[in-house]
């Protein structure tokens, strides 16, 4: 199961209440079209964009590191056959 892309939850937290974009992008010194790709999933949420969303939201830089780093995990076994890998060395084929 692929685990909520960090811009999901910017989606459902920050920008539900009809924050648009540009608003949101103003008040954390990102791009719109930035804003606009990490909510739809098109780009990752990097040491500098989780500083920038610190500042915006609060919420700390290091929770939006580690939901970024939790969603490529869940890619990778689930997308690209590591959870299959992992079930074959532990012997659960």
């Amino acid at each position: 199961m692929i685990t909520m892309h960090p811009g999901e939850y910017l989606r459902r937290l920050y920008l539900s209440d009809g924050t648009s974009y540009r608003r949101f992008a103003a008040k954390a010194d990102l791009s719109k079209t930035a804003v606009g790709l990490i909510v739809s999933g098109h780009k990752r949420v990097t040491a500098k964009i989780a500083l920038k969303l610190e500042r915006a939201t609060g919420r700390s830089a290091e929770s939006w590191m580690l939901m970024q780093t939790d969603y490529d995990l869940s890619v990778e076994r689930t997308v690209n056959g590591f959870v299959k890998a992992a079930e074959a060395e532990n012997g659960r084929d």
